[in-house]
């Protein structure tokens, strides 16, 4: 039964070369040293190069739709803390109550839009995708480099619109709300970059989403507390804070970064 298959086989290959004999080639030579063959070669091997604004503009739309969305809501609930309701004596009295102010509100919400960055940024890394994506046009290195350029920028934007609110609307100083709303941003990223570069998978997402909501906890704490109070008191302390957590949140993401252009190196040498 076999033997009568492949017999079969091989007759319908014999007959089907027969019928459709390829032609010889003609100026095979002239054809390859022709300047429309070495253009299109060159198109398929080397695409031409794109600018920045439209590799930037191509990244955006690989963001996730929440992290625009998480930005929103804090923008949303900023501008709703200073509409007439929330100006009342009564509304300002039951916050008291709860030893609550709108700067304080919003530094609780503020780890989480760090979080949301930091989470953009280790997408990759979560998923196990970091070598598909060393193999892609665009490489690892540049692919963080937009997207946290992208993002970090969108957050600052944000957070430079939210300063002038405090003084203007909140009845708080300028060193209170930059204490609000610039320290839990800078310290979440500084303690969650960390985790980032040396975890993986799942437990990466838990640990970070565990120390954003410490650093929620811990500014509910320290306003009820009096801490904030007191700090926005010393005239230099604020200041030094935010530099402090500045430079050790830059520096951890220079390392984040750097880690991505040596696991390139390393796929590298291993492809």
């Amino acid at each position: 039964m076999k033997r009568n298959h492949f017999r079969q086989k091989a007759l319908l290959t014999r007959t089907l070369r027969r019928l459709y004999t390829s032609p010889a080639p003609e100026r095979k030579e002239a054809f390859f040293q022709s300047s429309a063959y070495r253009s299109a070669a060159e198109k398929a091997l080397y695409p031409s190069r794109i600018p920045w604004a439209a590799f930037l503009q191509t990244q955006i739309h690989y963001i996730r739709k929440w992290n625009w969305s998480l930005s929103v809501c804090i923008f949303a609930a900023a501008i709703l803390l200073t509409l007439p309701p929330w100006q009342t004596a009564s509304s300002q009295g039951n916050l008291q109550e709860l030893d609550l102010s709108a700067p304080v509100i919003l530094s609780a919400c503020i780890p989480f839009l760090a979080l949301a960055t930091i989470a953009e940024a280790g997408r990759s890394a979560r998923f196990g995708m970091e070598e598909l994506e060393l193999s892609a046009r665009f490489s690892l290195h540049a692919v963080l480099c937009a997207r946290l350029g992208i993002l970090g920028a969108g957050n600052l934007l944000l957070l430079v619109v939210l300063m002038p609110l405090g003084p203007h609307f909140w009845g708080t100083d300028l060193s209170m709300t930059a204490a609000c709303i610039l320290l839990p941003y800078l310290l979440t990223c500084a303690l969650t970059l960390p985790a980032v570069r040396k975890l993986r998978g799942r437990d990466c997402t838990i640990l970070c989403a565990g120390i954003s909501a410490l650093v929620s906890a811990f500014f509910l704490t320290a306003d009820a507390t009096g801490f904030l109070d007191r700090a926005a008191d010393i005239p230099a302390l604020i200041p030094a804070a935010l530099l402090f957590f500045g430079t050790a949140a830059v520096l951890e993401l220079r390392k984040y970064i750097r880690q991505s252009e040596e696991l390139t190196w390393n796929f590298t040498l291993t492809g």
